[in-house]
């Protein structure tokens, strides 16, 4: 079926509010912290005879202002200058995480991984295609596959696939690989020699294979050595990092977006 020019627009909205909402606070955080690094008072000016700029700061402290002229300071014109900007900076997040978190709620990204999820398409055991009417049914090689089923007990984030997933940003990429027709196989078993390990996403791409590997708390150090040994193995059977396998990390405040995924999906996998 061929898509609308509103339903193409409606696709290119490559955002979530969370992601939004999240990196609102990371940046008031971090405008904050600046700002505790900056001199006290304001910077203001004056304008003198041949369009000549004078610099003073302004500081107002118990009722009382005192203003002392800096024009020659340099480096106290250039912080007083960097702390309006910051200030302003501040003000605007402020505001615009004020407004999303009171009317952001409300938003959903017009996904068809979203749309999906939210009428609960998975328990009427239909394939997506009879929801999303895009003729583009799951592959039978998509389906047919020997898959880990180790520590199924962890999967416990549902998906409009039907199967349930690890985490939200496992779900993520299954949605967005859904919403590009690409195919894949979830925790897919691979055996390589005595080695056994099941990836998060083995992703065909025409007759090659590629591997998607999401590697969620490497601030932690045992998790980093599982990684190590993951990539090592990897390595050793053809599967490279930036060719056919592709490495996407969290971590120590580090977040994976729907842009970015979306991103990494256009660059390395169309």
């Amino acid at each position: 079926m061929k898509q609308s020019k509103a339903r193409s627009i409606l696709n290119t909205l490559h955002f979530d509010i969370a992601d939004i909402i999240e990196a609102h606070i990371a940046l008031i955080s971090e405008t904050k912290k600046e700002l505790r690094k900056l001199p006290d008072g304001r910077l203001d000016y004056r304008n003198g005879k041949n369009g000549r700029i004078f610099y003073r700061q302004t500081i107002q402290r118990n009722g009382k202002t005192k203003s002392k002229g800096i024009t020659r300071n340099k480096d106290a014109v250039s912080k007083l200058a960097r702390k309006r900007f910051l200030k302003k900076q501040l003000k605007i997040l402020n505001n615009n995480l004020d407004f999303l978190t009171k009317k952001g709620a409300s938003f959903v990204t017009p996904t068809a991984g979203n749309i999906l999820s939210l009428i609960g398409s998975d328990r009427f055991g239909l394939d997506r295609s009879f929801f999303t009417g895009s003729g583009h049914a799951l592959s039978e090689w998509s389906k047919n596959y020997e898959r880990d089923m180790t520590h199924s007990e962890h999967n416990v984030i549902p998906t409009s696939l039907g199967i349930r997933v690890k985490s939200k940003i496992e779900k993520d990429i299954l949605e967005n690989l859904l919403d590009y027709d690409i195919e894949f196989r979830y925790e897919m078993i691979h055996y390589f020699g005595r080695d056994i390990i099941a990836p998060d996403f083995t992703i065909r791409v025409g007759d090659e294979l590629v591997i998607w590997e999401h590697f969620g708390r490497m601030d932690d150090p045992g998790y980093v050595k599982v990684f190590l040994y993951k990539l090592d193995i990897y390595i050793k059977n053809g599967f490279i990092p930036g060719k056919n396998l592709i490495l996407t990390f969290e971590g120590g405040g580090q977040y994976l977006s729907s842009n970015e995924i979306r991103a990494i999906i256009e660059s390395k996998l169309l």
